[in-house]
């Protein structure tokens, strides 16, 4: 329906109200403005509603745009050697691992840290791959990929690598409970 149908509708209905002269000009008038701010109302919602359609895509695309940073920087991590952080805890707070440090006792710490922050045990192999650099970093690596998801397997590599294997201790076995019964095994130095 056009304006000009509008307002001859208008005009009709007012006569048929019994409205004439000038009672019929307010009346119309007051029709034509409240049309007018209906109309403005509507237009407003409308605008409204497709400002919060356009935020939400934009909401959208820099939530697929920070996922797709992140995608990115993994396969950069993973590249470069370098693991990327478990999407689900905090980088924790403790020294990183390397070749130099006591590794049993190391890993006796983690493993602590990782129980009072109540992680769980699936996820210790990654959250420690974020603490490992230099040698033990490239031993990690040097994982199958089985292996590399696995704690256990993760643990008794590195401690055969830098820790007590080589010393004839089980790998499961840490030089702190050695100390505790106060017998070491002797190493012969050649």
């Amino acid at each position: 329906m056009s304006e000009l149908d509008l307002y001859a509708k208008y005009l009709d209905l007012g006569v048929r109200l019994g409205r004439s002269g000038e009672d019929l000009a307010t009346w119309f008038e007051d029709k034509v403005r409240q049309d007018m701010e209906r109309n403005d109302r509507l237009i407003e919602r409308e605008r409204q509603r497709e400002e919060r359609v356009m935020q939400n895509q934009r909401e959208e695309t820099e939530m697929e745009l920070k996922r797709l940073e992140l995608e990115a920087q993994k396969l950069l991590n993973v590249t470069a050697g370098t693991p990327t952080p478990h999407p689900n805890y905090a980088e924790p707070k403790l020294p990183p691992l390397t070749e130099f440090s006591q590794v049993d006792l190391y890993l006796e710490r983690f493993e602590n840290y990782a129980k009072s922050m109540k992680w769980q045990p699936g996820d210790y192999a990654s959250c420690l791959a974020n603490l490992l650099q230099g040698e033990a970093l490239s031993v990690f690596l040097s994982l199958s990929p089985e292996d590399i998801s696995d704690y256990q397997s993760v643990k008794k590599t590195l401690l055969r690598r830098f820790g007590c294997a080589g010393m004839g201790l089980n790998p499961n076995s840490s030089l702190r409970s050695l100390h505790r019964t106060k017998t070491l095994p002797l190493i012969s130095i050649e």
